[in-house]
């Protein structure tokens, strides 16, 4: 029940549009990264528990994946934001088409 109530305030506050400016989805970003680092020695325990993994291999093989994720993200969020233009269909005839990258979910 309180996983469908998060779930539901979660997609209450994405209609409100807050998630588009690219200093919000940014900030985002770091604070996911600011908590993983902070809560690093529990994702490895859980690693350890569920998968048998050692710190070494938890680490390698899943934490500095996502840390990779999230810097190459942090990194290149302005490109993959950026509104490009593509060509036009048939259809469209003499006029201008765009795709403009916006967030479309509840969680980053």
């Amino acid at each position: 029940m309180e996983i469908e109530n998060i779930v539901k305030s979660q997609k209450a506050f994405f209609k409100t549009g807050a998630t588009l400016p690219l200093a919000f989805r940014y900030a985002a970003l770091k604070k996911l990264h600011e908590k993983m680092q902070e809560l690093l020695p529990e994702i490895l325990q859980a690693l350890r528990d569920d998968l048998g993994k050692s710190d070494f291999e938890g680490y390698l093989t899943e934490v500095g994946l996502a840390f990779d994720e999230l810097h190459y993200m942090e990194k290149h969020l302005r490109k993959l934001a950026r509104t490009r233009r593509v060509k036009s269909s048939l259809g469209n005839f003499r006029s201008r088409s765009y795709i403009k990258p916006s967030p479309f979910g509840t969680v980053l």
